[in-house]
């Protein structure tokens, strides 16, 4: 009788993709249950490097048509917006989120390294 037993398979890490949807998918699952804004949205923090923080934005939109979805990099020292992006669908928040944190990793990096300074710069994209 041979010993077939299985070889050893090294479990291997979630893919920077699969990681970058289950934190948009539990964050806009987590919206409905968060306190509303004074302006009737919801806000989920998605990761935070130092002042900078990413968040999933759900507000109630004017027409059907209004994407509802944003995802912003905010600088919270500032208080400011430094980049938003309209998303249609929760797909198009992970895109989002995936191209914004190395944004928000260099203006972290810049911070710790003295290079960026307390004035806000807003880079909006709709």
């Amino acid at each position: 009788m041979s010993d077939r037993r299985k070889p050893f398979v090294q479990p291997c890490a979630p893919r920077d993709d699969d990681l970058a949807e289950s934190i948009v998918v539990e964050a806009y699952l987590r919206l409905p249950l968060l306190p509303r804004q004074a302006d009737g949205s919801w806000v989920a923090p998605l990761t935070r490097y130092g002042r900078f923080e990413l968040r999933l934005i759900e507000r109630v939109g004017a027409t059907p048509a209004e994407p509802v979805l944003r995802v912003e990099l905010l600088d919270l020292q500032a208080q400011a917006a430094i980049e938003s992006r309209s998303c249609e669908e929760v797909e198009d928040a992970v895109a989002a989120f995936q191209a914004m944190i190395p944004v928000a990793l260099t203006l972290h990096a810049a911070t710790c390294a003295g290079r960026w300074d307390s004035a806000p710069l807003a880079l909006s994209r709709a």
